[in-house]
């Protein structure tokens, strides 16, 4: 018999991290801050209004945390030419839509 005189019990304790965002959103759609207990030290209770007991953040809060999109500065290129200035703003609108859809499919491809 080959036997270890032990067993090996290995426990993972989850703790609130106060600067990970109180506000960020559960998949539940309650808060992160709603997760833990402020009358216990912050102990992982669980989301305290409804059945989930692990914060999992949503994708849409994840994407909220993301820097939005910089065109940069605007020239004066364009003058008096109205029609210069609509072509510029479609292609600026085309080139933040073209960011924001990256990165939406860059975190539901996760």
């Amino acid at each position: 018999m080959n036997q270890e005189p032990y067993v090996e019990v290995r426990l993972i304790q989850y703790h609130y991290n106060k600067d990970y965002g109180d506000t960020r959103v559960c998949e539940c759609g309650h808060s992160y801050v709603r997760h833990f207990d402020p009358y216990e030290s912050m102990e992982n209770v669980g989301c305290k209004y409804c059945a989930c007991d692990h914060f999992k953040e949503t994708v849409t809060s994840m994407i909220l945390e993301e820097k939005d999109y910089d065109s940069g500065l605007l020239s004066d290129y364009g003058g008096g030419d109205v029609k210069w200035w609509h072509d510029y703003l479609r292609n600026v609108i085309h080139d933040c839509n073209t960011y924001w859809r990256e990165l939406i499919d860059s975190y539901t491809e996760k």
